[in-house]
């Protein structure tokens, strides 16, 4: 390759090199921020989930044990699925929303926040609980809105945020019975 065919390829190069920079630098930046969060707590410190359904009136309520299992809040302690339990505790440390929606809001009614359609209170070690209020859907029905109680602002989270706590309630995670077969000779007589 002669030195004058050399010199035209790097001069090539050399102003293929600037468009591309020139056109970087003219696309617009990306403006992504982080997902505001509506609380935040320390797995560790969550003690107690109680989880409510006023307008149904129902609700169910779990306590950690001694040995760190998580159990219903009854008399008998029972435990819960594990199955159906993995995660919930990380669900309640604090959700990302979707956005803020206020950062005070006037009428919390027009909301849904008088009368919330779900309630979680965490009970914390060395704090106050935390009590969350889930409102009414958003017009589209793919959030909720969400606050925490004595706190001004107001956010959404998204609907699936809302299902997995309201199974809890309608279909609690006891353990799955286990079925004993009875020998054919005791058949009848149990």
């Amino acid at each position: 390759m002669s030195f004058r065919s050399t010199l035209i390829l790097i001069a090539i190069l050399f102003l293929l090199g600037g468009f591309i920079f020139i056109s970087e630098a003219r696309k617009p930046k990306d403006t992504y921020t982080e997902a505001p969060e509506v609380w935040s707590v320390e797995e560790e410190s969550i003690i107690g989930i109680d989880i409510a359904l006023p307008s149904e009136e129902k609700s169910v309520s779990f306590v950690i044990g001694k040995d760190e299992y998580w159990y219903f809040n009854d008399a008998e302690l029972s435990p819960v699925d594990l199955a159906r339990w993995g995660g919930i505790v990380l669900l309640v440390t604090g959700p990302a929303s979707r956005r803020q929606i206020a950062d005070k809001v006037a009428h919390p009614e027009d909301f849904g926040m008088v009368k919330p359609s779900l309630t979680v209170k965490l009970s914390l070690t060395g704090r106050k609980p935390l009590e969350i209020l889930v409102g009414d859907p958003t017009p589209n029905e793919e959030h909720f809105y969400i606050m925490v109680k004595g706190g001004d602002p107001l956010y959404i989270v998204h609907r699936s945020w809302h299902e997995v706590f309201t199974r809890l309630v309608r279909e609690p995670p006891h353990p799955p019975v286990k079925r004993v077969k009875v020998p054919p000779e005791l058949e009848g007589k149990l």
